[in-house]
């Protein structure tokens, strides 16, 4: 059987999500990289990156859930670790955020996931019920978090490239006249790729009341700057297996009324453009392969070192040694596998 180990696995939501991403990270759709899963019948699209941090390439697999909730990405997330044993899983795509803290078309890092939903039915004395909210948190892991720190410190270096491959995957900033940019900024419209960091809020229900992100953030947790409805059985997933994982989301609404699919594009085009950034200059990931005629010579050389054949004219002791040596040479190989 044919392994279908890879170094990441990438999750979108929605088909705007997986476009984007299969255009930022240069994936082909043909029968060649594409693979069904058996039993669930899963679709996935294999790829690869080169990282210019480390000079070698990373494979990929990239999936779309399909639908929202947290269910569904604990599912799949869960799914994809059986499936491809990857070093780091990422969720990509669209959330809202709170006017104010953050633009349409800006792209946050997750540092950490607060799952708001989750409560516990309470009866007061006088018969009263109340909700009592048990809310989960995880934090992303230590040395994914820091790998975004360091990437952020680049960020002006970074702002040029960013902004050529925005534009080299079809993404289109807002053009408008010098005397319309007020009215831009007054709609919070990103000109640039714009990136921050901060925590997320996850929860089952599509959010159209700004109000119910600003009570999260006033009352959970004061990091929060947006809202979506799959990081916490993402996450949750890829902790109870392990696994490094990361969240990156786009800006497209402002979780109001107003609420469309209008900025979905742009928001999808620019968490996909810094995703495939931070993959390519922010990284460094442990590779998932190692064979012994790809980097483990050294291993097996010293197996051979040990090799110490006895005077001429004891064939039995001779016999005896050169087993002993290759059953530990078989050993070690294996290891170095």
């Amino acid at each position: 059987m044919v392994s279908r180990k890879v170094d990441i696995v990438v999750l979108t939501v929605i088909g705007q999500e997986l476009s984007a991403v299969k255009s930022a990270l240069d994936i082909q759709e043909t029968p060649d990289n594409r693979i069904k899963i058996s039993g669930s019948n899963t679709t996935y699209l294999y790829g690869e990156i080169f990282s210019e941090r480390i000079q070698k390439s990373y494979s990929l697999a990239l999936g779309c859930i399909g639908s929202p909730g947290n269910p569904n990405s604990s599912s799949a997330t869960t799914e994809a670790i059986s499936e491809f044993e990857p070093k780091l899983l990422v969720l990509v795509g669209i959330a809202a955020g709170i006017k104010g803290t953050l633009r349409l078309g800006e792209v946050v890092f997750a540092e950490r996931i607060v799952g708001y939903e989750s409560a516990t039915l309470d009866r007061l004395k006088d018969g009263i019920q109340i909700v009592k909210p048990r809310t989960e948190m995880v934090t992303v892991p230590n040395g994914i978090n820091q790998s975004v720190v360091f990437y952020l410190a680049d960020k002006n270096q970074n702002q040029n490239r960013l902004n050529s491959s925005f534009t080299s995957i079809g993404g289109n900033f807002p053009t408008l006249s010098n005397e319309d940019r007020s009215h831009l900024q007054e709609r919070n419209i990103i000109q640039e790729i714009e990136i921050d960091r901060c925590t997320i809020a996850s929860g089952e229900k599509l959010i159209k009341d700004p109000t119910v992100l600003q009570n999260i953030r006033d009352n959970l947790h004061g990091r929060v700057k947006a809202g979506e409805m799959e990081a916490t059985g993402f996450a949750g997933a890829c902790n109870r297996m392990n696994k490094d994982w990361l969240v990156i989301r786009g800006v497209s609404d402002f979780g109001d009324p107003y609420k469309s699919d209008v900025f979905q594009p742009l928001a999808s085009q620019t968490a996909a453009t810094v995703l495939a950034d931070f993959l390519k200059h922010g990284i460094d990931l442990p590779s998932n392969h190692q064979h012994p005629e790809r980097g483990n010579n050294e291993k097996i050389s010293s197996v051979a070192l040990e090799i110490k054949l006895p005077e001429r004219g004891n064939n039995e002791e001779i016999s005896s040694i050169l087993m002993a040596s290759y059953l530990c040479f078989a050993k070690r190989s294996k290891e170095a596998q």
